[in-house]
């Protein structure tokens, strides 16, 4: 109840006061400066109304003289067919000379009509936000430890490792104490993804389809095929007031946190007790140190700033106790795996199919097991659960596949030949890898200036150790033949990834001599994403040796080998991830983003999922299109995806182009003068855009807006019951092994 009041009184706050309107003070033929406005701190909207004969040239600048550190906001660009622009900038303590400074560009007509600005409640909604957070997160902290509150032990057994997993979290997050956002090859794309579920979710948008204000204005579908579910919370932070840097810094501190707990989670489940003791839950500890900060994954927090990719690592240890667990027939097991798998479809697609590989091969290996033991009832569980979880992302995905020609359907956005994009073998055990290089390159340019995705010290270490155990377990009578048969899998296929990550795997050589393999092996597009899977076994087989070590020894002898071992193991992480995390801090540049209008709306990378043979350079905002000998248009308009064309006259059947991309879903409405209405055709248009079809003598008033197929909120329901029954099911499943508490 208090979480509800609260958004209430969120959202009543994010209203915007009275605009107040400044006077050009000076004008020159270079620029224009109006006059010095008083502004209290807060979070205010500038909004400009003007006419330029110019894209994205002439800049604008919010500028203060006497105290220049306290105003937060960046140059921006005014785009030629809008005549009206805004965006946010943010004041930390009373300034009393604040100015809007306009740059033009060389040649440029501008013509400056009016320049306001607005102080909003953004300043209240970042605080409420705040409150909202602690008490979801007290709440969600409360259910979930409910019967431990009666045994105090339990409690503070909780809250010790709890501390300890936030820690973790903090030393893999160091880069982030660093000014700014630090300049990874992927940033601006995956920052405009987050400023795009932003947009749409202000349009009322959910789940997030299309990004409404990309490539100026047309419209980007990101969301049909690579799920921008996660990327809620750093878009809520973005309509509470906060700025593109600090909103991205927080998701990527939770990320963090919660690759830390799900992976102690997991890896406690792999332990012979289940984590209850207190060692085995300290050698999670220790496999969750181990992934969080390995270099393969800070490198993608930090150095690639690969968003999908650093999320969906959150989610491999959650896919390896599933795994664990179905193949040593521990129940719920299949809850694991399809919750892992789950939230890598919902963060990195690509994910998926790596995953799924090592998942089948594993299935292959235990096949004896799966089939003799019945594990294929559980497999088939997880998979009808997965299915079920995320229907309302898949099914609009394979439906959008089969209709439309995308190029990453065509493989215009792929690389078709991946191998010299692989590794050095001594690239993967570089002691001490340096941060300021580039993420991948070609052989023929050499590795000297390419980032090493090493294991490092402390997985060579891991790997070492596992050779040499798994050697001794078996000739070893105390070690069971599943335990033995899993660690030889586990080091066979941590070997293999190793291997494929490199570019001595003959990647090319497949893809041509297995031509239906080419497009699967041409999405992968860097060998080096093998390593997401290798720091995953790596961190099995540690678990792995601390629990064969209790078969093979005894006494003395067995402490001090699983002292020497969880020792020289984490010192030798220390010392490389250490090292590259101090690189990363000391080397790497930073930018500093406040609003999302500087940096542009057409970084889209490979455009993977923009209509084949669209020419982004000739997308232009508002750049209506019609045949004026056919139809007499008076007004148009186009605000967030949705378009409003006023007709005063057709004579003939005719199509009008919108500034809009085509992409399934979009809707047009036609109102004509007497209050009748209809619904028009749609088509696709010169360069992929939405084409409506007027109908002769038509008169009114036409609408289009982005509207979801009743089909794919039928699937969205569908997820939804899925979900709410697996809670239930948990639940009193729970209660009925102990109904006293």
């Amino acid at each position: 109840m208090l979480a509800s009041v609260v958004w209430i009184l969120l959202f009543c706050s994010v209203n915007e006061k009275e605009t107040e309107g400044l006077t050009i003070q000076s004008e020159t033929s270079k620029e224009l400066i109006t006059n010095e406005k008083t502004l209290e701190k807060g979070v205010y909207k500038i909004v400009i109304k003007y006419h330029t004969d110019l894209d994205v040239a002439d800049v604008v600048n919010i500028i203060s003289t006497n105290t220049p550190e306290v105003i937060q906001s960046n140059t921006t660009f005014l785009y030629q067919g809008l005549n009206e622009f805004s965006y946010y900038f943010w004041v930390d303590r009373k300034c009393d000379d604040v100015q809007v400074k306009i740059t033009k560009a060389d040649g440029s007509q501008l013509v400056v009509n009016q320049v306001a600005v607005c102080k909003t409640k953004l300043g209240t909604a970042r605080t409420l936000i705040w409150v909202w957070v602690v008490l979801v997160l007290g709440g969600f902290v409360l259910l979930v430890n409910q019967p431990m509150l009666r045994k105090g032990f339990e409690l503070r057994k909780k809250v010790a490792v709890s501390v300890i997993l936030i820690a973790i979290a903090l030393v893999s997050s160091i880069p982030m104490f660093k000014e700014g956002i630090l300049t990874g090859v992927d940033v601006g794309f995956h920052l405009l993804r987050i400023e795009g579920v932003k947009d749409a979710l202000t349009i009322g948008q959910f789940p997030v389809r299309i990004q409404p204000n990309w490539l100026q204005g047309h419209g980007y579908a990101n969301g049909l095929f690579y799920s921008d579910l996660f990327l809620i919370v750093p878009a809520i932070f973005r309509l509470c007031g906060y700025t593109v840097t600090e909103s991205y810094k927080i998701y990527q501190f939770l990320i963090n946190l919660m690759t830390s707990f799900i992976a102690c989670y997991s890896f406690s489940k792999m332990t012979k007790s289940k984590g209850e003791k207190a060692a085995d839950c300290g050698v999670a500890l220790l496999a969750t140190l181990l992934y969080s900060t390995a270099i393969y994954r800070i490198i993608y927090l930090y150095s690639v700033e690969g968003v999908g990719q650093y999320t969906s690592l959150a989610f491999y240890p959650l896919v390896a106790a599933g795994i664990w667990n179905i193949l040593k027939g521990e129940e719920k097991g299949y809850i694991s795996l399809a919750l892992g798998f789950s939230g890598l479809i919902q963060s990195h697609v690509l994910s998926v199919l790596l995953a799924l590989i090592f998942s089948v091969l594993f299935a292959l290996v235990f096949i004896k097991e799966v089939v003799t033991g019945k594990r294929y009832v559980e497999i088939s569980k997880s998979i009808a659960l997965c299915a079920g979880l995320n229907l309302w992302i898949i099914l609009p995905a394979i439906i959008v596949s089969k209709t439309m020609e995308l190029q990453v359907l065509e493989g215009a956005a792929t690389q078709n030949r991946i191998q010299t994009w692989g590794m050095g073998i001594g690239q993967l055990f570089t002691v001490l890898p340096e941060a300021d290089k580039i993420g991948s390159l070609p052989r023929d340019m050499g590795t000297g200036d390419e980032i090493h995705y090493t294991i490092g010290l402390g997985f060579s270490i891991v790997l070492i150790a596992g050779i040499l155990l798994i050697g001794m377990a078996l000739w070893n009578k105390r070690v069971e033949g599943f335990t033995r048969k899993m660690g030889v899998s586990l080091l066979v296929l941590t070997a293999l990834s190793m291997y494929m990550s490199t570019y001595y795997f003959p990647w090319d050589g497949i893809a041509e001599k297995v031509s239906m393999l080419s497009s699967l092996i041409a999405t992968i597009q860097y060998p080096v994403r093998l390593q997401s899977i290798t720091i995953l076994l790596l961190s099995c087989i540690f678990i792995w040796e601390y629990n064969v070590l209790n078969s093979m020894f005894k006494g003395k002898v067995a402490q001090i080998a699983k002292v020497l071992l969880c020792v020289t193991t984490v010192l030798g992480a220390g010392i490389t991830s250490g090292y590259y995390i101090y690189s990363v801090t000391a080397q790497m540049g930073h930018i500093y983003i406040k609003d999302e209008k500087c940096m542009g709306n057409g970084i889209i990378i490979n455009g993977e999922y923009l209509p084949l043979g669209t020419d982004i350079s000739r997308l232009r905002y508002n750049s209506f299109s019609y045949n004026g000998d056919e139809i007499e248009i008076s007004s148009t308009r186009h605000d967030m995806g949705k378009v409003t064309v006023n007709v005063a006259e057709t004579w003939k059947d005719t199509k009008v182009e919108v500034p809009l991309l085509y992409y399934p879903g979009y809707v047009a409405k036609a109102t004509d003068l007497s209050g009748h209405s209809q619904k028009l055709s749609l088509t696709k248009g010169e360069n992929n855009v939405v084409q409506i079809k007027v109908p002769q003598g038509f008169r009114g008033n036409i609408g289009l807006w982005y509207e979801e197929p009743i089909l794919w909120r039928v699937t969205e329901v569908i997820s939804i019951v899925v979900l709410g029954w697996l809670i239930y099911a948990n639940k009193r499943k729970n209660h009925l092994r102990n109904p006293k508490m």
